[in-house]
């Protein structure tokens, strides 16, 4: 869960980039003990790289998120779509 209530966003930008590099090392930790084939490894690393850069560029918008949501609100959508296809 993320804070609703942080006013800059600090906690919560970084909350999601140390989820983000949690879910990173998943794939290959699942592939190493063989629950799955390392095709998946390949490719669940290179789709979290993908959403851990989102992430990172969603921590760099954090201070301009009181001020505009128009940035972050960019990032969002796009986190969505890549989710979606």
């Amino acid at each position: 869960m993320v804070a609703v209530n942080d006013p800059h966003g600090t906690r919560s930008a970084d909350l999601i980039w140390e989820y983000s590099l949690y879910l990173t090392a998943l794939p290959v930790l699942v592939s190493a003990t063989g629950l799955t084939s390392w095709m998946f490894a390949v490719e669940g690393t290179a789709a979290n790289v993908y959403l851990l850069s989102l992430a990172h560029a969603f921590r760099q918008v954090r201070p301009s998120f009181c001020v505009s949501p128009g940035p972050m609100r960019s990032l969002t959508i796009r986190r969505v779509c890549s989710v979606c296809v």
